[in-house]
């Protein structure tokens, strides 16, 4: 085991600061392009650290940081995160949300803001989800169906607007199988010609 001990330092903060639910999801990790499966871990998306608990052979559980300049990629809750460094940002993971020459990426977070109440000094804010396309190695972000658009050339753009509408697709509330299926006819569309 590689990593500093795991201690809670805001334990009555208002909320968590985990992905999805505050517990320990069966995933995956590439550490130095090594795998280990079935571990258990969660990702603490205000600091940007993957906690993994693991069992002494006595049978008792501790729970570590790992080092997160050694981890490739992981997979938590049916999901690939995969560290990334792009020329404008630190080296920082993001989820895979589609593949391809363009591929979409989300990145999340969560701040720790003051509390409204001496009990609760410290609170988290819900999850933030920031939404990215990858064009030429450069992340630009999209936030709706517009700004999404515009990331692509003008030819493109009529064309990729009414496969939104035809499939009903809102890009702000749209699950991670829509978007697969949008970049997909992306993809097709832009090595079509």
């Amino acid at each position: 085991m590689n990593g500093l001990r795991y201690i809670n330092i805001y334990p009555s903060a208002e909320g968590h600061p985990f992905l999805d639910e505050d517990r320990f999801y069966q995933g995956n990790v590439v550490i130095n392009k090594q795998l280990y499966r079935d571990v258990e871990i969660k990702y603490d998306i205000c600091n940007q650290e993957i906690i993994l608990q693991y069992q002494y052979f006595s049978g008792g559980t501790d729970k570590i940081i790992l080092v997160k300049e050694f981890i490739d990629e992981f997979v938590m809750n049916g999901r690939l995160f995969r560290k990334y460094t792009f020329p404008e940002n630190v080296p920082s993971f993001y989820q895979v949300v589609s593949k391809g020459n363009i591929y979409c990426l989300n990145y999340w977070k969560k701040d720790l803001l003051k509390g409204s109440s001496v009990q609760n000094f410290y609170k988290y804010s819900p999850e933030l989800k920031f939404s990215y396309l990858v064009i030429d190695n450069k992340l630009r972000s999209f936030k709706g169906r517009s700004s999404f658009v515009k990331l692509f050339p003008p030819e493109y753009q009529k064309d990729i607007m009414q496969f939104l509408k035809s499939n009903k697709i809102g890009i702000r509330d749209a699950d991670e199988i829509k978007i697969r299926q949008l970049m997909t006819h992306c993809n097709e569309l832009i090595q079509g010609n």
